[in-house]
């Protein structure tokens, strides 16, 4: 069954090489489907924004669990 259930994550933070890799990497080892993405960097700030759509899967406690554990680390 397919969720229609839709989850939106929004990042901010400084902007660095790699933010769209680890993130989307990250998503997709939790088996997670990015459905719509945007991003853009504020250049005076140096402040990175990024806004990713993905249907909630079955088991989304523990996957948003681990969604936060990983986003932690990068």
């Amino acid at each position: 069954m397919t969720s229609t259930h839709r989850a939106v994550l929004r990042i901010t933070c400084p902007d660095r090489p790699g933010i769209v890799s680890d993130v989307s990497g990250l998503l997709f080892k939790l088996g997670l489907n990015i459905h719509h993405a945007d991003q853009h960097l504020d250049a005076e700030a140096n402040l990175f924004f990024q806004r990713i759509e993905f249907p909630v899967p079955e088991g989304w406690e523990r996957v948003r669990a681990e969604l936060r554990r990983g986003l932690d680390a990068l």
